[in-house]
């Protein structure tokens, strides 16, 4: 990997986690990048983003969410992400890790994960993958791994102090607020992480031990040293499998052109932009028919934004609902809003107001069903994530001639703080990790997840197999 490259992983990675830290509110990039930066120094040798990225977090939702200290696997996904701060092996290991979390499902299926561990630690280690996969034992790790933990927790800290000081003049209170909530939940995780990540990893060897058994029983066996000191016969790459919903299987499907009828006066929803499969992205953000309303003085209606600081957009934006929304994980679920849309932070609470001689001021909006929502974008944070809808929502363009009097009075609407901590990892499927074999023909980079695949052509292929003929 070239330094430009690195640089720009760096950087996206950065971007990424400063936004999970501190939802909508953006710093210049280089204080992003402080984050990751801190983090990265702890993983050996060249240290590796994609690791930083998935450590920092299961440890921000188990911190944001205490509901999930509970959960063991929350635990285990920890401490996969922790295995890649051990020295020399630690990045095989996390592989490995990653495989294990699918052992136990069928008896049936640890024979193949066997094989696809071995293949795996031939791709991204050196040696005898066979032996290292007999030998290893985790539990040997649980002291580091707790030390580590430690570490990271202060690291993130200190972070955060110095984000503070850096920013001190410039950063909203509720940015303030947020951060050091952040502190305190990432220090309370300290008291019971002595015995959560030891039970996770005895959990993990547990899981390990099924599938090692098959080294020396079942139907796959181990070639034996006598005849090979190591085994590098097959390669393959992690990847990560996450099955979508096809769009039958939602229960609000998007709607189509069929289901609007315009009417003269409203906002034409004909006019949006396209969606990547010819619908019409402002209808589609529905399901079922639409219906025309003239909202009146009076009315009271709410919309969720990242920050209000960022006006008149935010304030006057297209979706709106005629009810406050009871909690974050209803509104993200129930409004099928996706996290790498919109991460809350303030509510605006707009009350249409009379015209200065008394009269009635009118909004016309479209008001339906809101329609599921599937993140298919595999480069997404949230990637995999699908939410209901089923709520109803107000579609509002502000732009339109009627509205344009309404616009000033909405973007001058008092702003609340939501204070909501459950609104993240709504419905986000956890990974199935499979190492995938290249094929002869196939090339792909050597260390890392297979995220691309080169194919070259058969006379390529010809070629390199005549290359790698002894030469008589």
């Amino acid at each position: 990997m070239s330094g430009g490259e690195y640089m720009r992983l760096v950087t996206d990675a950065g971007d990424w986690i400063w936004g999970l830290v501190i939802g909508g509110f953006n710093e210049q990039q280089t204080v992003s990048q402080i984050v990751v930066d801190a983090i990265i120094g702890m993983i050996p040798v060249v240290g590796d983003v994609t690791a930083v990225r998935d450590l920092l977090a299961v440890t921000i939702r188990l911190a944001d969410q205490p509901e999930k200290r509970e959960d063991p696997m929350q635990w285990v996904e920890l401490v996969i992400g922790l295995l890649a701060l051990i020295p020399v092996a630690g990045g095989a290991i996390k592989g490995v890790g990653k495989l294990l979390m699918r052992v136990g499902r069928e008896a049936a299926q640890h024979p193949g994960i066997l094989r696809e561990a071995i293949q795996l630690l031939n791709r991204v280690g050196a040696g005898d993958a066979v032996r290292f996969m007999r030998e290893l034992d985790l539990l040997q790790y649980t002291p580091n791994l707790q030390a580590h933990f430690r570490e990271l927790v202060r690291r993130v800290g200190a972070v955060i102090d110095r984000v503070k000081q850096r920013t001190r003049w410039v950063m909203p209170d509720a940015m303030k607020r947020r951060l050091d909530e952040l502190k305190t939940r990432m220090n309370e995780l300290l008291a019971i992480a002595d015995s959560m990540i030891p039970r996770a990893v005895r959990d993990l060897n547990d899981r390990l031990k099924l599938i090692q058994r098959h080294l020396y029983q079942g139907d796959w066996n181990a070639i034996p040293s006598s005849l090979r000191a190591s085994t590098r016969e097959a390669e393959a790459g992690l990847v990560s499998v996450r099955r979508l919903p096809l769009d039958n299987e939602l229960p609000h499907r998007s709607s189509t052109i069929a289901d609007y009828r315009h009417r003269a006066g409203w906002p034409d929803l004909r006019r949006g932009r396209h969606t990547a499969g010819g619908r019409y992205q402002s209808i589609s953000t529905f399901s079922g028919a639409l219906r025309p309303v003239e909202l009146k003085s009076g009315d009271t209606i709410y919309r969720v934004v990242n920050d209000s600081a960022n006006r008149p957009f935010t304030m006057t934006g297209d979706c709106w609902t005629r009810t406050r929304p009871t909690s974050g994980r209803r509104w993200r679920e129930d409004y099928a809003v996706l996290e790498s849309w919109n991460d809350n932070g303030e509510i605006i609470v707009f009350t249409i107001p009379h015209n200065p001689d008394g009269s009635v001021m009118t909004l016309r909006a479209w008001e339906g069903t809101v329609a599921s929502q599937v993140q298919r974008d595999a480069s997404r944070s949230d990637f995999g994530q699908v939410l209901n809808g089923g709520a109803q929502q107000l579609f509002i363009d502000f732009r339109h001639p009627h509205n344009a009097l309404v616009a000033p009075h909405a973007s001058r609407a008092p702003v609340e703080q939501t204070g909501w901590t459950d609104h993240r990892g709504v419905n986000m499927p956890t990974p199935e990790h499979r190492a995938i074999l290249l094929e002869e023909a196939e090339r792909a980079e050597k260390t890392g997840s297979i995220t691309a695949v080169t194919r070259v052509t058969a006379a390529t292929a010809r070629a390199n197999r005549q290359e790698e003929q002894p030469r008589q």
